[in-house]
């Protein structure tokens, strides 16, 4: 059975669910889409962001600057995008889903999951 979800709140409870299919609309399909880039780094390339991102807090700054940014994209290979995107939703939540689920279809405002089988 295929669940329509909209909000991060919803990917999340449908998430641990474990429900098969899950259709996921408007700017959360876009975001998850732009995330799944983070999600293909792994646990470690996750975190090897996280500690570039962390650099920038812990020496300061408001928010992470340019160079900051750009050195955490060159190290991971991640987009701006992505890495906006997974902070965003958060990158637990990001790397969840896609370790649980795999990407049937995706057009713009709408991307279709389907659980992986184990």
């Amino acid at each position: 059975m295929l669940k329509t979800i909209r909000t991060k709140e919803q990917l999340r409870d449908i998430q641990r669910l474990g429900v098969d299919e899950i259709e996921l609309l408007g700017e959360l399909a876009d975001k998850l889409k732009a995330a799944q880039q983070v999600a293909k780094l792994g646990q470690a390339g996750a975190s090897m962001l996280g500690n570039v991102l962390g650099a920038a807090v812990v020496a300061g700054l408001q928010k992470p600057s340019e160079p900051m940014m750009q050195k955490a994209v060159e190290a991971t290979g991640a987009s701006v995008n992505s890495v906006v995107a997974s902070v965003g939703l958060g990158v637990g939540l990001v790397l969840a889903i896609f370790r649980d689920y795999e990407e049937i279809t995706y057009e713009e405002g709408r991307l279709v999951l389907r659980r992986r089988m184990s």
